[in-house]
């Protein structure tokens, strides 16, 4: 993949964006400081953006997409001490 999906389709009234990223659902461990470790996830290269959740999924991590994805969710587990999913997005579309 070449970090950019084909635009396919004409959504009007909507922003399309083809850029690819990796989502990342962290289930922290227990107890763990949401803000200091958002700050540490936020420091890992490639990631761009850190929600702290509810739920299971305590944390989504969004990242440049990259071939080096599988590098990127190691650095995030050892920085958590816990496992994560993966999900690449194709392509985005909202209405801003």
């Amino acid at each position: 993949m070449t970090g950019v999906a084909k635009k396919h389709n004409n959504y009007k009234g909507y922003n399309w964006d083809g850029r690819l990223h990796n989502f990342y659902f962290i289930k922290p461990i227990p107890n763990v400081d949401a803000d200091s470790l958002s700050e540490k996830l936020l420091g890992i290269k490639g990631v761009k953006e850190v929600h702290v959740t509810e739920g299971d999924s305590g944390f989504l991590v969004r990242a440049k997409y990259s071939d080096g994805a599988k590098d990127v969710g190691e650095q995030i587990a050892k920085s958590m001490n816990s496992r994560y999913n993966l999900s690449l997005s194709y392509y985005s579309l909202n209405k801003e």
